[in-house]
């Protein structure tokens, strides 16, 4: 996949997806998720990369 320009919400380096928020004026805290083919991730990263984006399990459930 092509890098994408560092001014994009959304960057990768390796197995690794960096999220950034916008909030339409800048870019807000980071968020890191492991893309590592087709493994399920690991309950405890899941709550970690739900906490690093603010969002609690349910607010994510709804979303889904």
């Amino acid at each position: 996949m092509p890098r994408l320009p560092h001014s994009s919400p959304f960057d990768q380096t390796g197995s690794h997806a960096y999220l950034h928020r916008f909030d339409g004026t800048s870019f807000g805290p980071c968020v890191t998720v492991p893309i590592h083919g087709q493994k399920t991730l690991a309950p405890k990263t899941l709550k970690a990369i739900l906490d690093s984006a603010g969002l609690s399990v349910d607010e994510f459930i709804a979303l889904l």
